[in-house]
């Protein structure tokens, strides 16, 4: 079994919801410790439950509008934070994926969120200001957590 996926999750094409791959994309060139892998999923919807698949540990990198959370604010959170899904679909967004993957009991045995909190989503190629700085930030407390 590998050792840790870090997996950016959004759409490019959206303004501040492109920040997680932009975040993996700015890990990729880091030195990372041997045994870390990095994969842009986009908009991968279920499609993640393959993509996380032989992985014991992922850290998911994505825009998630949290309730307290200032845009442009990064922070850990648990996959229990994250809210079951009413409705899953085949393009389900974050919610639906991880409610899925409880019920298939396919999550991997340690699953985190790194969140950046969204300024503006909406149709566009670049990121906020605060959201562009966020990046940095992210990328920060992943080599942090990393030693």
């Amino acid at each position: 079994m590998s050792e840790l996926l870090i997996v950016g999750i959004g759409n490019l094409l959206m303004g501040d919801d492109g920040v997680g791959p932009r975040v993996v994309e700015r890990l990729g060139r880091e030195t990372l410790p041997a045994g870390v892998s990095l994969v842009d999923a986009g908009l991968c919807g279920l499609g993640l439950l393959d993509i996380w698949r032989g992985y014991r540990q992922v850290w998911l990198v994505d825009a998630v509008a949290v309730a307290d959370g200032c845009p442009g604010e990064v922070r850990w959170l648990p996959v229990e934070a994250v809210p079951r899904a009413g409705r899953i679909d085949a393009h389900g967004g974050l919610e639906a994926v991880l409610t899925l993957a409880r019920e298939l009991n396919q999550l991997p045995e340690q699953l985190e969120i790194l969140a950046v909190v969204p300024q503006r989503v909406a149709p566009g190629r670049t990121l906020s200001d605060v959201c562009a700085r966020a990046v940095e930030a992210a990328v920060r407390m992943v080599l942090a957590r990393l030693g």
